[in-house]
């Protein structure tokens, strides 16, 4: 029976080079991830309606410690009354247009972390 094999010689450097990918790109999505978290935060601060400070103060963000996901959130206590509103006052949503802003530039900057970690492992 007639049979035919294909020998890739020198793979060493490129299966190297392609065990390493994995953790580029989980670490271009984490990048990708604070980038936008951190737009987030800077975005809800300067649309936080602010009396004494206090809840622009308290905005932060935090990250997962192995998953390229986190939370952008607002410690004041009086936070969810002035994001939501009451019967006596009208809602000033901060946290939520914050977030409105930041959807295209997650979907930008996730592509282009991933190519620049391609272009990093393809050069080491």
């Amino acid at each position: 029976m007639a049979g035919f094999a294909v020998r890739l010689v020198h793979a060493g450097p490129l299966t190297r080079k392609l065990k390493k990918l994995p953790g580029a790109y989980r670490g271009a999505a984490r990048s990708a991830t604070v980038r936008t978290l951190r737009f987030v935060e800077r975005e809800a601060k300067r649309l936080a309606p602010v009396l004494t400070g206090e809840l622009r103060d308290k905005i932060g963000f935090e990250m997962h410690p192995t998953l390229p996901e986190g939370d952008v959130f607002s410690a004041a206590d009086h936070s969810s009354y002035v994001h939501a509103g009451t019967r006596n006052m009208g809602a000033r949503p901060f946290l939520f247009n914050a977030f409105e802003m930041s959807r295209g530039s997650f979907r930008i900057d996730l592509p282009r972390e991933i190519n620049a970690a391609s272009r990093s492992v393809a050069k080491s």
